[in-house]
């Protein structure tokens, strides 16, 4: 279940205005996947460089602890090993020993008992296994988690999750932008009430602008599951004034119990774009672009599921 995204061009182009009131400084170190290959990226002011990059290695999960030290989860054989690149190099992979629930019997057959990574604010990189099933809310199933530390070595194992995580990979995302006190002038989204031709009514969105612009979810054109199974638009926070930028959220829950969420950007409340996330020192990364705080493009990034060093 998705809402169906409009182009990005027309985004993309207005995003060519925006603005920021600090010019770029820092460099932001990226890791990034695409398929089974991993890369790092240093984006500065002015240019993207390669720091490195691996293929066929069975890559599962990575988790900076500093600005030049990515560690990294790989498959090896039957079982698992974890390394890190350290300034644009790679360290030799050490195989691990995990505890790791067996689907069809510690769990239902279906979940995936793929290990994670963690890292914690003071340092620590943990690999995080399913050891068995605990129930959720509404008959749903879920993974008991074990937690292997492996920064130190130690390999010390516990079933407590440290009180001091920042980072799960798959799950921690960029920080978006800072949301703005008021609409940008002209500009208001309304939550609306909409029937559609196949008889269900849905809570959507209303975004309008100056010039009569106008963007309205969902519409006859929209794909859309039934409405007990689609979120209901309940938040909109505005994130940028030129071009005018809208994060809108929605939440719900299913008949079963398990909670519903979604979310989409509208911009110049004419076009969507997956996503908008503000780095540091007013540089920007829309979808997989990285753009300066005046809005024109420094470079891309290959693949997806962004990490960014701290």
């Amino acid at each position: 279940m998705s809402f169906v995204r409009t182009s990005l061009a027309a985004g993309l182009a207005l995003l060519a205005q925006l603005a920021g009131p600090r010019a770029a400084g820092a460099d932001v170190t990226v890791a990034s996947r695409a398929g089974d290959a991993l890369f790092v990226h240093r984006a500065g002011a002015e240019k993207i460089d390669k720091l490195y990059e691996e293929r066929g290695k069975g890559v599962v999960a990575y988790a900076f602890t500093d600005a030049k030290t990515l560690w990294v989860l790989r498959k090896a054989g039957a079982g698992y090993a974890i390394g890190k690149v350290a300034d644009g190099k790679a360290e030799a992979s050490k195989p691990l020993a995990l505890q790791i629930a067996t689907p069809g019997n510690e769990v239902p057959t279906g979940i995936d008992v793929t290990p994670g990574l963690v890292a914690t604010k003071s340092g620590q990189v943990l690999v995080t296994t399913c050891l068995g099933s605990v129930p959720k809310e509404g008959g749903l199933m879920a993974c008991e988690l074990g937690y292997t530390r492996v920064d130190d070595g130690s390999n010390a194992f516990g079933k407590v999750r440290p009180k001091d995580v920042v980072f799960v990979f798959g799950v921690t995302k960029t920080p978006r932008p800072v949301a703005l006190k008021k609409p940008p002038k002209g500009y208001n989204v309304k939550i609306t009430r909409t029937k559609l031709k196949n008889g269900e009514t849905y809570t959507g969105y209303t975004c309008s602008g100056p010039d009569g612009k106008l963007k309205t979810w969902p519409t006859e054109a929209d794909q859309v599951l039934e409405a007990v199974m689609t979120p209901a638009v309940n938040k909109a926070t505005w994130l940028s004034e030129s071009p005018a930028i809208v994060h809108i959220e929605a939440n719900g829950v299913s008949p079963v119990k398990e909670k519903l969420y979604r979310e989409f950007f509208v911009v110049d409340c004419s076009t969507e774009l997956s996503s908008v996330r503000a780095l540091r020192e007013g540089l920007w990364l829309t979808d997989d672009t990285v753009r300066k705080p005046t809005g024109e493009v420094i470079g891309k990034l290959p693949g997806d599921a962004f990490v960014l060093a701290p």
